[in-house]
């Protein structure tokens, strides 16, 4: 991601591992950086629907994933906890 005007510097470019391009039909000229990520996550997503590699959680992984973040942005930890323990089983 580079700027409007200048683009990716020469060191931008000799540090990167892969370059990406995304297409731009009629007059537009660039994407701000909110809609380029938005359509490199959408493209990264639709291709992991589409093949057959094993990306999903597992229900248990799931299940603690949710609970550290709902802790992390709650803080209502003993309550969670219980909450955890018992699906947990």
């Amino acid at each position: 991601m580079g700027s409007e005007h200048g683009g990716l510097s020469a060191e931008a470019f000799a540090l990167a591992d892969e370059y990406i391009s995304i297409p731009m039909y009629g007059f537009t000229e660039s994407f701000n950086i909110s809609v380029a990520i938005a359509i490199l996550l959408y493209a990264l997503i639709h291709s992991l629907h589409q093949s057959k590699l094993h990306w999903q959680l597992c229900n248990e992984d799931n299940i603690k994933l949710e609970y550290v973040w709902t802790l992390k942005s709650t803080g209502c930890t003993e309550h969670l906890w219980k909450k955890y323990q018992a699906v947990k089983k």
